[in-house]
C-alpha cells in the first residue's frame, strides 16, 4: 500500500469521527516517516485545518437540516411528532374511502335517519381533507430530504477532489 493509500485511509477514518485531530497528526507523521519521506509540519497542519473546515461546513448543514425537517413534523393526537408517509397517507385514504362507502350504504338501505348520511359525507370529506394534507407534507419532506442529501454528497465529492 502506498504512503498516500495509507494518508486516504487515515482521512477518511478522521471524517467518520474514528480518530480525532491529534491522532491523525501523529499517525500520519507516523507514516510519513515511515515511507521515508520528511514531515512538514506546517502542511499536516494546513490539512488538518482543513480537514476541520470541511467537518464544520459538513455538520452546518446537518444543522440546518435538522432545523429544515422540523417543519414537516406532524403533533399527533397522544403528543408524538412524526413525519407522514406518502403511503401511509394513501392507505389511510383508501381505508376512509371504503368506510364512508359502507357507512353511506348501510344508511341507504336501512330505515335511518338522514343525519347518519350526512355524517358519513362529511366523515369522507374530512378524511380525505387530512389525507391530502399529511401526502403534500410527507411530499415535501421527500423533496426538501433528496435536496439535503445531494448538498451533502457534493459537499463530501467536493472535499475529496481537493484531497
Amino acid at each position: 500500500m502506498s504512503i498516500d493509500d495509507e494518508l486516504r485511509k487515515l482521512v477518511d477514518l478522521h471524517r467518520r469521527g474514528g480518530i480525532s485531530d491529534e491522532e491523525l497528526a501523529a499517525a500520519a507523521r507516523d507514516v510519513v516517516m515511515a515511507g521515508g519521506i520528511a514531515t512538514d509540519e506546517s502542511a499536516i497542519e494546513k490539512q488538518i485545518a482543513q480537514l476541520k473546515q470541511q467537518r464544520d461546513e459538513i455538520e452546518q448543514l446537518d444543522r440546518d437540516w435538522e432545523t429544515e425537517r422540523e417543519r414537516y413534523l406532524i403533533t399527533e393526537r397522544f403528543g408524538n411528532r412524526v413525519i407522514p408517509s406518502r403511503w401511509g397517507s394513501i392507505v389511510n385514504a383508501l381505508a376512509i374511502v371504503v368506510f364512508c362507502i359502507v357507512w353511506i350504504g348501510l344508511s341507504m338501505i336501512g330505515e335511518t335517519r338522514i343525519w347518519f348520511i350526512v355524517f358519513g359525507v362529511f366523515a369522507f370529506a374530512v378524511g380525505l381533507a387530512a389525507c391530502a394534507y399529511r401526502y403534500r407534507i410527507a411530499s415535501a419532506h421527500d423533496e426538501a430530504h433528496s435536496r439535503y442529501q445531494r448538498r451533502r454528497e457534493a459537499l463530501l465529492d467536493q472535499h475529496d477532489s481537493e484531497d
